[in-house]
C-alpha cells in the first residue's frame, strides 16, 4: 500500500505539555483496487518545542473510505446516523439505571 497525498490531522489528546499525544491521520493511499481514504489513529512519538508533529506511531485503528465523494460522503453519514442512535440509547440507557437506583433507595 503506497501514500499518495498526506490530507491532514486531527488531534484527539495532548500529553501534560499540551502537544498532541495522539491524532487522526488523514491521507490517500493507493491499494490493490485503487485510491482511498484512510484515517488512522495514531501516537504521537516525537513533537518540537513548537509542538510539530515529527514522528507518529500506527495505533491499530484505520478507517477505510471510497474516493468517490457521493460514495464516500454517503458512508461516513451512516457512520454518524449510527454512532447518533447509539448515544441516544446510551443516554437512555443511563437514565434507566438512574431510575432504577431511585427506585431501589426507596425500598
Amino acid at each position: 500500500m503506497e501514500e499518495l497525498k498526506k490530507v491532514g490531522y486531527k488531534c484527539i489528546s495532548t500529553d501534560e505539555n499540551g502537544n498532541p499525544a495522539a491524532i487522526w491521520y488523514g491521507s490517500i493511499k493507493q491499494g490493490n483496487y485503487g485510491p482511498f481514504i484512510s484515517v488512522e489513529k495514531r501516537w504521537v512519538s516525537e513533537c518540537t518545542k513548537s509542538g510539530k508533529i515529527v514522528r507518529t506511531k500506527y495505533a491499530g485503528k484505520s478507517f477505510n473510505f471510497p474516493i468517490n465523494a457521493t460514495k464516500g460522503k454517503a458512508m461516513i453519514e451512516a457512520i454518524y446516523a449510527l454512532v447518533n442512535k447509539a448515544l441516544t440509547v446510551a443516554a437512555e440507557f443511563s437514565n434507566a439505571e438512574e431510575e432504577t437506583e431511585l427506585e431501589a433507595d426507596n425500598w
